[in-house]
């Protein structure tokens, strides 16, 4: 007896459910948040968004929501597949996420301390009445919301943006840098106010909206006879931090925690000065003993600490310099930065150790690159599109450790007209960027045959249609870059000087191939080096052409002419030049 078996085998994907975050948001009418997903089968098609209700919310197919008017209203999110027995597509797995848009009723000012003591900082935002109304739901609206900050008296807080790298215009500060100078009581008020009064963004249609906190100043616990610098150290609970001495090395030093009857250990350290914080918060004292060679004992002791972390708050690097000596209104275009997150105590001092895991989240992820950096304290942004971006960094298992930071990003290339351009354009490329002795970078073309650029003045020439990126960079700082499209020229017109032609004078012909305008770009914007004179890019571009030029009989002979004029030639007789290079001799009905 015999009997066919068939076999079939089967494909199966075990994936983790479909989950789209957040699973609510509140945004205000303007406002805009990304959905964002995690799980689902792998590799992950794109995600089908669809809403419940398009005049409250709308939804891009990147999940962009937007608030369009007060209202409630369901987004969902599909992930397809086809089906290998019927071919057709269906639905693998599906998320909903709920969105609120509101208007703002009230504001408030989230200030993590109210008292502080002189030289420390610490950072404040805006929220809404609510709890669930943060800077991401009002931070990034169009039209804008302006934020204004002030105190009641002056040299009592220095209130600044968050960046010290950039100027950030009024619209992107829902959130300051407060540090305390000197003691005394004053109050912190914002307002708010809106652009566009016909947005609807606040209930009752009014145009502000203001809060005012009280914080008190008070200084710092020191010696006055005799006049000594008390020493301490400041830990977080279960935190670690090794110790190092200006002897390590060269006498034998040792540590060892003074124990006192009525204390309570807090910290341990070992033979290698490895200082360990407990769970319980208190002060203990650490003896730090060091046995020179030459028979001398020297010996200090040191206050520990050991508190809560009450507040993070950001720094930036690396520094930004401009030739102009002004701030950038945004961080430029390709920029790597390393945001340092410091943690404060109650006092408002910093905390030298603390073993906090953060996380992060953005308002959207198509504008910035954000990880973790090599510490448990940093993390890096990397700028990779045009706009506004709102970072959120919060103390893992701690609600209230969370801060709000805007990262605006734009071109830092100019002109912005010469993303455009077409064959034959001239242009001056131009950044305020330098390195901190004030020297400028180099410039690169992708592809030089495309558009060539002079890499120290930035001078550039469109040779032919394509895409090209274009990067300015200083080596070790930063590295900035925008895209440039140079299109065929749809047509060339000659133009003659009005003089009459005689045989055996030279004669210059103007070229150009742009229906409307010039052909030179960017004339008005100062050079990259303002070391560069105008007779010394003439000769640089004297140079290009030598190069750029054929001289056969076929072509007019302008480089003849160039040859002795260059160091006289203007910006606008630049263009002339690269054209009539590349330009026949025209028949006798064309002249």
């Amino acid at each position: 007896c015999s009997a066919l078996v068939n076999l079939f085998i089967f494909g199966f994907q075990v994936f983790p459910p479909f989950k789209l975050i957040p699973r609510k948001m509140t945004l205000l009418i303007g406002a805009m948040m990304q959905i964002t997903s995690e799980g689902g089968p792998q590799p992950q098609s794109n995600i089908l968004f669809s809403i419940s209700n398009a005049k409250a919310a709308s939804v891009s197919g990147m999940g962009h929501v937007t608030g369009v008017s007060v209202g409630n209203v369901t987004v969902t999110g599909l992930v397809q597949a086809v089906d290998a027995e019927t071919g057709k597509l269906v639905v693998v797995s599906q998320d909903q996420v709920e969105v609120e848009v509101v208007q703002l009723v009230a504001i408030r000012i989230r200030a993590p301390i109210t008292r502080m003591k002189t030289g420390t900082q610490m950072p404040v935002y805006v929220m809404g009445l609510t709890t669930n109304q943060t800077p991401f739901s009002f931070g990034n609206t169009v039209p804008h919301l302006t934020f204004h900050w002030s105190t009641t008296k002056r040299d009592i807080l220095d209130v600044q943006p968050r960046h010290t790298e950039v100027s950030l215009q009024s619209e992107h500060n829902f959130g300051m840098s407060v540090t305390a100078r000197t003691r005394g009581r004053t109050g912190l008020k914002v307002v708010l106010r809106v652009t566009d009064h016909k947005a609807g963004q606040l209930m009752g249609n009014q145009q502000e909206l203001s809060d005012e906190i009280q914080i008190q100043v008070y200084d710092k616990l020191y010696m006055l006879n005799p006049e000594i610098n008390a020493e301490e150290i400041l830990m977080a609970p279960n935190s670690a931090l090794k110790l190092q001495t200006n002897r390590d090395g060269v006498g034998a030093v040792s540590y060892r925690m003074l124990e006192c009857p009525e204390q309570i250990v807090i910290a341990q350290v070992d033979d290698k000065g490895l200082l360990s914080s407990a769970s319980l918060t208190g002060i203990s004292s650490l003896l730090v003993t060091s046995q020179e060679t030459f028979g001398v004992n020297q010996t200090l002791v040191l206050a520990v600490k050991v508190l809560p972390v009450s507040y993070v708050r950001f720094s930036a690097s690396p520094v930004l310099y401009t030739h102009t000596r002004e701030s950038l209104k945004a961080f430029p275009l390709g920029l790597a930065l390393t945001f340092t997150v410091h943690f404060h105590a109650s006092t408002g001092e910093i905390l030298h150790s603390s073993n906090s895991h953060l996380t992060f989240s953005t308002n959207r992820d198509d504008l910035v690159q954000v990880g973790v950096g090599p510490g448990n304290d940093t993390l890096t942004v990397r700028t990779i599109n045009v706009g506004l971006t709102l970072l959120a960094v919060q103390e893992s298992g701690n609600v209230g450790v969370l801060d709000y930071v805007p990262i605006p990003v734009e071109r830092a290339i100019h002109p912005q007209e010469a993303q455009s351009l077409v064959v034959g354009d001239v242009v001056c490329f131009s950044v305020q960027l330098t390195n901190p002795d004030g020297g400028f970078g180099s410039w690169r073309s992708s592809a030089p045959g495309v558009l060539q650029v002079d890499p120290k003045s930035g001078a550039a020439v469109a040779r032919d249609s394509g895409t090209v990126t274009l990067y300015y960079e200083i080596p070790g700082i930063l590295k900035t870059y925008t895209e440039v499209v140079v299109e065929a020229a749809p047509r060339a017109t000659a133009m003659a000087q009005p003089t009459p032609v005689r045989n055996g004078k030279e004669t210059k012909v103007l070229l150009t191939t742009r229906e409307r305008g010039t052909n030179l770009i960017g004339t008005d914007q100062a050079p990259s080096d303002p070391s560069i004179t105008a007779s010394a890019l003439a000769a640089h571009v004297k140079h290009k052409v030598d190069n750029l030029c054929n001289r056969s009989t076929g072509h007019l002979d302008v480089c003849a002419l160039m040859e002795r004029q260059a160091p006289l030639l203007s910006a606008g007789s630049l263009f002339s030049i690269f054209s009539a290079c590349s330009q026949k001799i025209p028949t006798q009905n064309e002249k």
